[in-house]
């Protein structure tokens, strides 16, 4: 059965796409997919794309992560993670244990495969969509605040204060209300 075939199947009454970093980009890529069958996107701190001459720099970027994976113990793995600029006001500590008792072999493989250096851009379909879409990026995320200032005029920008890149865990209560808000 097509993806199209299966979500008539479901016989939906107006569906919409909500995803979070690598759900997001997957969001966008399916909408670019499937416009017409999700008129309401919303994206929290997810990559529309790279331009070309931001590949080879990405490339290298992702290479160094994916080594530090197969050489430290996922707990010292998420610990250098949780340490990058974007977390910055994210208590990890908690999250760091619960991901370290993830499946190694299962987060290379994810981390191989769903590079964004290897995904096409949807910067184009932004460009030409009519639908309702959404992008929320932390204050303290400032690499994605500055990039959604990029985006076409009919995306709508949201920053949440004081969030970083995991706005969802950092402002739970507030990312609830602006998505039913867009959604209902």
């Amino acid at each position: 059965m097509s993806f199209e075939r299966g979500l008539l199947a479901l016989k939906l009454n107006n569906p919409s796409l909500v995803g979070y970093s690598l759900g997001g980009r997957l969001a966008m890529l399916l909408h670019k997919k499937s416009s017409s069958f999700f008129h309401k996107v919303i994206i929290l701190s997810a990559h529309p794309g790279l331009e070309p001459e931001e590949i080879p720099q990405r490339i290298l970027l992702e290479n160094n992560w994916l080594k530090l994976l197969e050489e430290l113990s996922l707990s010292d793995f998420f610990i250098k993670w949780y340490e990058q600029p974007l977390f910055q006001t994210l208590s990890s500590e908690a999250l760091i244990d619960q991901r370290a008792q993830r499946n190694k072999k299962s987060l290379l493989d994810i981390m191989s495969k769903l590079k964004l250096s290897h995904q096409p851009s949807v910067w184009d379909h932004l460009n030409k969509t009519q639908d309702k879409w959404l992008f929320i990026s932390g204050e303290k995320d400032s690499a994605y605040t500055h990039l959604y200032k990029r985006l076409p005029p009919l995306c709508q920008r949201v920053v949440i204060p004081d969030a970083s890149h995991a706005l969802h865990l950092e402002a739970s209560n507030l990312i609830s209300l602006l998505i039913k808000k867009i959604l209902f």
